[in-house]
């Protein structure tokens, strides 16, 4: 199952990256420690926002991020982001259901701090189940 997978320039050094790929592909030792179920039918955004500093270290914000997902022809649903840590990084994950290979529509705003404007991401992605 191909994950979708890119990275966004939020400005001032900040940049998000983001994927999204079915449950059932996680390793299952992964899924247990994220406590996550694996399900064909479940997917998983993952966020993390990075900033680079001059000497090219790099930290973690913790980011304000929200968005909806929404299936073709259907109606918005908000993406509930819970924040994992692991080995001195910032993750941000969701997981919602889908049927399979329909468009879902995926719109998530990211604010990297607060002084900061947040940033719109969107993409559209089909998950197939294998």
């Amino acid at each position: 199952m191909p994950a979708y997978a890119e990275n966004t320039d939020l400005g001032d050094g900040y940049q998000a990256y983001y994927q999204a790929m079915t449950t059932h592909a996680l390793d299952a030792d992964d899924a247990r420690e994220l406590n996550i179920i694996r399900s064909r039918n479940t997917a998983l955004i993952t966020i993390s926002v990075r900033r680079n500093d001059n000497n090219g270290a790099y930290c973690t914000p913790e980011a304000d991020i929200n968005g909806t997902v929404t299936p073709e022809g259907g109606e918005a649903k908000p993406l509930l982001f819970e924040t994992v840590r692991m080995k001195g990084n910032v993750y941000q994950l969701s997981t919602f259901t889908f049927r399979e290979n329909m468009p879902m529509h995926v719109q998530i705003m990211v604010r990297p701090t607060a002084e900061r404007q947040p940033t719109a991401i969107e993409f559209t992605q089909r998950f197939n189940v294998n």
